[in-house]
């Protein structure tokens, strides 16, 4: 199997600290 292109993804970070909430996204919009 064989990829070539992009891949674009959301990243949430604890700024340095533990955290248990999980990230959760309602949107996403992308545009060239």
């Amino acid at each position: 199997m064989c990829f070539t292109g992009a891949v674009v993804g959301l990243y949430a970070t604890g700024n340095g600290k533990v955290s248990s909430t999980p990230a959760h996204f309602e949107w996403f919009e992308y545009e060239i």
